[in-house]
């Protein structure tokens, strides 16, 4: 017998030991660097970094030697001739048919700087994509923020609710056995017994939207969450809060500038002069010597260039219309710090209030609990109705939630302002 009972103390340890290790803890960071990881936008930077290792090759390709075959067969309606008559002389007659294949080559020598400039503007497009999909991963990184702090909100719910659950349990039971000696009547107790009933009600409801808020983190992170596992709260100190704004938008907005200043310079090189090194070398009839109508091979080496003279103010008219397009998104960026400065201040604001709301709660709470612990002596003597005590018990546990969601509050905008000026680096690895 004695062998048996270690051997279920055994089994019932282990089984509660198995049931404490599948609890688990997380923290804000560990979840947002997961939901990270699955997240699609992130996986673009390795796609816009191949297409633009791609377009920059097409362009260097224009400094490569270009060759080209050609091949024409033609019939004249007339061709050179001599028409004067010269003693001794006679013309060849040239004729008609013609035929050639050409290898024409050429190298590039100075294109005016345009092959550069294009590779800049793709390098400026590409920065533009990452941050493009940095500012896909910020947002990102904020709305699990807001997930996960709804999960916190939840939890304090409930552990005032359980904690009011486990104190009124109490005071039924005492109330039960008051009502068995005769000294206070059965309603009074099924008074109590209702407002179990609707802490239990209180207690689903929550349970559910926690619930439901772990579901969604779970879709994003691809962690699967027991009800037993809980999330750390990510306490953020106010002497870390910056208002120096580094949201990845401004630096788009610089980006974007710095784009259109750089097709301005590729226009100024429609005005620069292009020199080529070309050849040819092919076999036809004629050949280069018009007077010889026999198949022959020739050859020709040289340099051109080209020049537009005028092209009636378009490069520069173009310029104007790029650098107003520059002007245009420096007004953007502008109207933008300004929407977030006026954003940030409301958060200290909201800060500062709930820094108050916290400090009074704290001093309502300390003679609320003085003033329950009055009640549940008068209602335990008979001299007040359980109505009366439950009123003092849900200003009590109203103002308990009250406190932790205040608490919670406090911190989830300060995080709120660390996302709005662009700080985030307080809470990230």
């Amino acid at each position: 017998m004695k062998t048996l009972n270690i051997l279920i103390f055994f089994l019932l340890t282990t089984q509660a030991l198995w049931s404490q290790n599948r609890v688990k803890i997380y923290e804000l960071e560990s979840l947002t660097d997961s939901a990270i990881k699955y997240y699609a936008i992130s996986k673009q930077a390795q796609i816009d970094q191949q297409i633009n290792t791609q377009k920059t090759a097409t362009i260097k390709t224009s400094w490569n030697p270009q060759m080209q075959l050609n091949g024409q067969i033609s019939y004249q309606s007339d061709v050179p001739k001599i028409t004067i008559p010269l003693p001794g002389f006679s013309a060849p007659e040239i004729a008609k048919d013609w035929y050639k294949l050409n290898l024409d080559l050429s190298q590039l020598i100075y294109d005016g700087g345009a092959s550069r400039q294009l590779q800049e503007i793709e390098s400026t497009n590409l920065a533009i994509e990452l941050q493009k999909n940095n500012q896909h991963i910020y947002h990102f990184r904020e709305m699990i923020a807001g997930i996960y702090f709804r999960v916190l909100l939840f939890d304090q719910q409930l552990n005032v609710l359980h904690s009011s659950l486990n104190g009124l349990q109490q005071l039924i039971d005492e109330m039960n056995t008051a009502v068995d000696a005769g000294t206070i009547l059965i309603s009074e107790a099924n008074k109590l017994k209702v407002e179990k009933m609707q802490i239990k009600q209180q207690i689903t409801s929550a349970q559910a939207g926690r619930k439901a808020s772990l579901e969604m983190l779970s879709v994003f992170t691809h962690i699967e969450f027991s009800a037993a596992d809980s999330l750390l709260i990510p306490v953020v100190s106010l002497d870390e809060v910056t208002l120096k704004l580094q949201r990845p938008e401004l630096h788009l907005f610089e980006l974007q500038q710095q784009l259109f200043q750089n097709r301005q310079q590729l226009t100024k090189t429609k005005r620069r002069p292009v020199i080529q090194a070309f050849g040819q070398a092919g076999y036809g009839r004629p050949g280069y010597n018009m007077l010889d109508d026999d198949f022959a091979i020739y050859a020709m080496a040289g340099i051109r260039f080209n020049y537009k003279l005028w092209d009636w103010k378009n490069s520069q008219r173009e310029r104007e219309t790029l650098k107003l397009g520059q002007e245009a998104i420096g007004l953007q960026k502008a109207d933008f710090e300004q929407q977030i400065t006026a954003a940030a201040r409301s958060k200290i604001a909201e800060i500062s209030k709930f820094e108050q709301l916290i400090e009074q709660d704290k001093a309502i709470i300390s003679l609320q609990k003085t003033i329950l612990q009055t009640s549940t002596s008068q209602l335990k003597a008979g001299t007040l109705t359980s109505a009366g005590y439950l009123l003092e018990l849900e200003k009590y546990n109203q103002r308990l939630i009250n406190l932790q969601i205040n608490r919670l509050q406090l911190y989830n905008t300060i995080i709120q302002l660390n996302f709005i000026t662009g700080n985030t680096s307080v809470y990230e690895d």
